[in-house]
């Protein structure tokens, strides 16, 4: 019983570090689009100076950092869903494993061999 338990659990810190990881990559992301943004900032600042030239570049820039904003709230909208799902996993792993220790989990397992419809009265 331990043993499966100790499985769960290892699954469970697997899925979790898996998560952390993607996270990570995420906020890394993230600061590379900041930086993008701010560098596009000082383009922009640059730009500003040299009359209808530079209403054009802003109008391009604008759009520029809009999409790079879009992607990056697109990004991490989906990793919250992500996370979200995932501690609600966890939880209930973590409920199984209370009950499988007290001894009061039972597994549920969905028959593998279903009878067609014409066949229900062979029951």
């Amino acid at each position: 019983m331990e043993r499966a338990t100790t499985g769960l659990r290892e699954g469970a810190e697997v899925g979790w570090q898996a998560l952390l990881a993607k996270y990570g990559e995420a906020m890394m992301r993230m600061g590379q689009l900041e930086q993008e943004i701010g560098h596009l900032k000082g383009l922009l600042e640059k730009k500003g100076g040299r009359g209808s030239e530079a209403g054009e570049g802003v109008e391009e820039l604008k759009q520029e950092r809009d999409a790079a904003l879009k992607s990056m709230n697109e990004q991490t909208q989906s990793l919250r869903v992500q996370v979200a799902t995932l501690q609600a996993q966890l939880e209930m792993t973590e409920e199984k494993l209370k009950l499988a220790a007290e001894g009061n989990y039972t597994r549920m397992r969905k028959r593998h061999h279903r009878r067609r419809w014409w066949q229900l009265w062979r029951l």
